[in-house]
């Protein structure tokens, strides 16, 4: 398909400089720069163009980059040829938005800085505009006489088609979540706390809406929230949508309301295409063509020196339109089998698949123990799928890894052995590709350990409760500082990695142990821009000048020195203690054990931290807070944590942090006016524990912080909720652990909130406190089942109607619920999400945990939900140890069969398994006999036949583990009466 280029070309005469923009001054040479624009980044015609594009803004910078001028034109028709100085500058250019939409263009700022945000109305909700576009264009002005911006999109376009709303339901709201209500320049986020409304309308039998959103983060996806109002009663439905929203595409969202009695239910399909018409010549459709099974070859080159290790293999492929699928085969699986040819390996498939052009995104190969064998070091793009339906692909060779960095992981390895960490099974091998938590560039060189978490910090967490504890930084270290820990030290060869971004395990699984101290040679690795340590040191080195990210946990550290104030690239800085559950103070949750903290005096300065994105100090009971803390520049400071300390109080100074969004404040003997000054700040999330905090009532400025989206109270001494909350008009969850005296229900405008599903609201230890004044208890909060299941039990006190059900569960069946005492009005069991058991009153159910099956989940887990209305549900959560041992016997190793019996023999297993027969001697077969793959402990039946004039025969039945490669071989003797 041919596309035709359209450029408009628009010329006046308005002339400006850098510094003025109506003439140049003295005799500057100067040229005059034409603005030409075109639709081909959004496919519109120069017309549809100029239709569309309204209120354009051109931003000029000047060759270093800096902040210039700025110029609004009407629209396209209004635009005017530029007349400036000999030089390079960058012309940016924004339509569509008014001027206070566009924030960052202060003296000196660069085009990084420029911020654009969704227009709001007077009471700060999101009005959907038109399209906005964008676009840049580098001119030399004495070289380049016109332009040639291209402009695009910067939003994406949802149109919402909902069916199934019939008499009696009304579709009360449709609400985009997880969208940023403004971005960067670049397109990049720059929040995720916009709730954009989609305004719908009827259209016959279809409400139809339409509505802009800037691009959700990166590998976030949007949710829509759907308010269903069924006989006065609002039902809320959250569903993720399948894609990200993305610019300059129309994401068509059909969705069908189910509302069946009681039973309430959303089914959304979601359809992506370009956004705009473009122009084309010789519009050709393209047929689909497809392929009743085909055959994955895997020429492996003879990369491999024994093919017989490997057990399993699987490809994973994306098509054009970012569709993934995937074949794999094995050498058990009768069904999915792998067969090598050669050294070529095959897998076949027998669903249907559509042929074209693919991208192999990753090839995993292991052997029987589960260890891979090889890693794809790069995506193979360009393969086929034709009408034959044979896929051919050329293995690459793994990365060959540079010899300084493979000597000095294959020491790192040797010095973590001997101190006794138990290292990942990968890190077995000698071959560097192959260990899990090392990543290679394509030099072969090693540029990371661990997991890099600096990115986490632009992420969209979704926001929801268990989502929002676990992006907790704070908390998430998966050591145990109670638990023993192995202890090592860096090895000196360790700085040869001279490509090192990140070396992380302050978080990472399994345990990496601790290190003695931080080399002092650290700073020399000047790639270095991570590192997030357990130490058992008192003090720390000097660090790498290039250190974007730094996160030290320990028990052992008594001083945070000068020099780390120094590191003025950081934008993370976190000083912790490792998770210890024994510790009182201690909620794995929410915050650290900081009674285990030993800073005593932190020397740094804070003033040259511009670049500061988000600090967590924790400082033992005899640490001063320094002072110095609120000279940080408050520019980019968007997290701060302060946890422990001999005392925390917060000065007026905290005022100028305007970016802050995320505070947490922790002490044991912090009041309400130690911190008043906090409640001119407009943040979004704000976490508070201290005892005495809210002794003698919460203080009233609380409740006028009208920004709060999250409020954690944790261990706060509350006895109630004053009435001054209903201030928090924007608060959608509400945390208060450990407050055991707090008792009532919520204040008129945050009940109202919480009923209509706005408001979570989560107090598990008050006992006395229910959102909305209906009793709800039920205990165990957990279940730790056995690897080998059990059955447990659980009490509900209410004086209401309960509904139960299993929202979600790993594995379906491995849970099931049935009732034990108490009057049970629905329901006799409840084993997967569709089922529920509804009951009156107190009431005591049992829970039965299936025994795990090995090799296939590890740990398995679900939720049994029980509530008494929409809004007040508590929640029993099941965790099942994985099974660490196989079991994998058979009652007899051989049988005597005579011609026409039955016989049966027990398999004694906690694993899958597959089972068939072949005859070896004689002739003769097995009837009525099951093959294929089970689970579990099963007993195996057959019927003995013998072929015509034979008088006996051998057969052997072959009993396979899928997991281990284990065999069981059972001989079936059979004779002729």
């Amino acid at each position: 398909m041919k596309r035709i280029l359209y450029t408009l070309v628009v010329l006046a005469a308005v002339f400006f400089t850098g510094c003025r923009e109506d003439q140049l001054e003295g005799n500057v040479p100067g040229k005059e720069v034409a603005l030409t624009f075109s639709g081909r980044a959004a496919g519109l015609s120069a017309e549809a163009l100029s239709k569309e594009v309204e209120t354009l803004h051109l931003l000029i910078f000047n060759e270093d980059g800096s902040f210039s001028q700025q110029k609004e034109f009407a629209g396209l028709a209004d635009v005017a040829p530029v007349k400036l100085p000999l030089g390079t500058y960058t012309f940016a250019y924004l339509s569509n938005v008014g001027r206070e939409q566009i924030s960052g263009l202060s003296e000196g700022a660069s085009l990084d800085d420029v911020v654009v945000a969704l227009q709001t109305d007077g009471n700060g909700e999101v009005v959907m505009p038109g399209s906005i576009f964008s676009g840049v264009d580098k001119i030399t002005v004495g070289e380049d006489k016109v332009s040639d911006a291209a402009l695009n999109r910067m939003v994406g376009r949802l149109d919402v088609n909902v069916s199934g709303v019939k008499a009696g339901v009304e579709l009360q709201s449709v609400t985009l979540l997880g969208s940023p209500k403004s971005v960067n320049f670049n397109g990049t986020p720059g929040d995720t706390k916009a709730r954009l409304v989609v305004p719908m309308s009827k259209n016959g039998e279809l409400m139809q809406g339409q509505a802009v959103a800037f691009p959700t983060c990166v590998d976030s996806l949007a949710r829509l929230e759907f308010v269903v109002v069924k006989n006065g009663v609002p039902e809320t439905h959250v569903s993720e949508l399948k894609n990200k929203v993305e610019a300059n595409k129309i994401h068509t969202i059909n969705v069908k309301v189910n509302v069946t009695g009681d039973i309430f239910d959303v089914e959304i399909e979601m359809s992506v295409e370009e956004w705009g018409g473009s122009e084309s010549e010789d519009l050709i459709a393209n047929e689909k063509f497809y392929v009743d099974g085909w055959t994955v070859r895997l020429a492996t080159g003879g990369m491999f020196e024994d093919l017989d290790q490997i057990q399993e293999v699987t490809v994973s492929f994306m098509s054009e339109k970012g569709q993934s699928f995937g074949i794999s085969g094995s050498k058990v699986d009768e069904w999915n089998k792998l067969e090598f040819f050669g050294d070529t390996l095959v897998l076949s498939s027998l669903g249907r698949q559509e042929c074209g052009n693919f991208t192999v995104q990753y090839i995993d190969v292991v052997d029987a123990e589960r260890n891979r064998l090889y890693v794809l070091p790069a995506p193979v793009k360009n393969v086929v799928i034709d009408t034959t339906g044979i896929v051919n692909v050329v293995l690459p060779s793994m990365l060959e890894v540079a010899e300084n960095d493979k000597a000095a992981l294959l020491e790192l390895r040797e010095v973590m052995k001997a101190a006794g960490v138990e290292l990942s099974r990968s890190w077995k091998s000698d071959n560097i590709n192959l260990w899990y938590g090392v990543e290679l560039n394509a030099e072969g060189r090693v540029v990371g350990i661990g997991y890099s978490d600096l990115d986490d910090y632009e992420d969209d967490y979704g926001r929801s409760r268990s989502a929002k504890v676990a992006s907790k930084t704070m908390s998430r270290t998966r050591a145990r500082a109670s638990a023993v820990q192995a202890v090592w030290r860096l090895p000196e060869s360790f700085k040869n990695l001279t490509a090192l971004k990140y070396f992380n395990c302050a978080d990472q699984e399994p345990d990496y142990g601790v290190l003695a101290e931080i080399p002092a040679f650290i700073k020399e690795m000047s790639s270095l821009e991570e590192l997030g340590v357990p130490v058992n040191s008192t003090t720390l080195p000097e660090l790498p000048a290039g250190l974007k990210y730094l996160d030290i946990r320990s028990t052992t550290l008594k001083q945070v020195p000068a020099h780390i104030g120094d590191l003025t690239q950081l934008q993370v800085l976190i000083i912790s203690v490792p998770e210890n559950e024994d510790d009182e103070v201690y909620d794995s949750e929410y915050f650290p054990a900081y009674s285990l903290a030993s800073v005593s005096s932190i020397e740094m300065g804070f003033n040259k931290l511009t670049e500061l994105k988000a600090l967590y100090l924790v400082g033992a009971a005899n640490c001063e807070l320094p002072s110095g803390i609120w000279d940080l520049p408050g520019g980019s400071l968007r997290e701060l944590g302060l946890c422990g300390f001999s005392r925390i109080q917060v000065p007026a100074l905290i005022s100028k942090w305007s970016a802050l969004e995320e505070l947490t404040l922790i002490n044991t003997t912090m009041q309400s006016a130690d911190i008043e000054n906090i409640k001119n700040l407009k943040l979004s999330d704000l976490d508070i524990s201290s005892p005495v905090f809210g002794q003698g009532g919460l203080p009233a400025w609380l409740g006028g912080m009208s920004s709060l989206e999250y409020l954690l109270l944790y261990d706060c001494g509350i006895t109630s909720i004053p009435d001054s909350f209903d201030g928090l008009v924007n608060l959608r969850d509400l945390d208060m652990p450990r407050n055991p005296d707090l008792s009532g229900k919520l204040p008129p405008v945050l009940l109202r909130r919480y009923n209509n599903s706005e408001l979570y609201v989560y107090a598990s230890e008050s006992e006395n406190f229910q959102p909305d004044g209906t009793k709800l208890k039920v205990t165990p909060k957990r279940i730790l089942a056995a690897s080998g299941g059990g059955e447990y039990f659980i009490e509900i006190e209410t004086e209401n109607e309960w509904c139960c059900r299993l929202p979600y569960v790993h594995e379906e069946g491995f849970l099931m619920v049935v009732p034990v005492e108490g009057t049970i009005l629905y329901g006799d069991s409840l084993s997967s999400s569709e089922g529920q058991l509804t009951g009156r009153g107190n009431a005591k159910l049992k829970v039965k945990v299936e025994p795990n099956v090995y090799g296939r989940w590890g740990s398995r887990n679900g939720d049994i939900e029980v509530s008494v209305s929409e809004r007040n549900v508590a929640r029993v959560y099941v965790e099942q140890e994985e099974e660490k041992e196989e079991v994998f016997n058979v009652s007899v190793d051989s049988l005597d069969v005579a011609d026409g019996e039955t016989f049966s023999f027990t398999i004694t297993s906690n694993t899958e398994w597959d089972v068939y027969w072949e005859c070896v001697e004689g002739g003769g077969g097995v009837r009525e006999f099951e093959a294929g793959n089970f689970a579990g402990s099963k007993r195996i039946t057959g019927h003995l036949e013998l072929w015509d004039n034979e008088e006996s025969c051998r057969i052997l039945m072959h009993l396979i583990s899928r997991y281990s490669g284990r065999e069981k071989i059972i001989t079936i003797n059979g004779y002729r009466k």
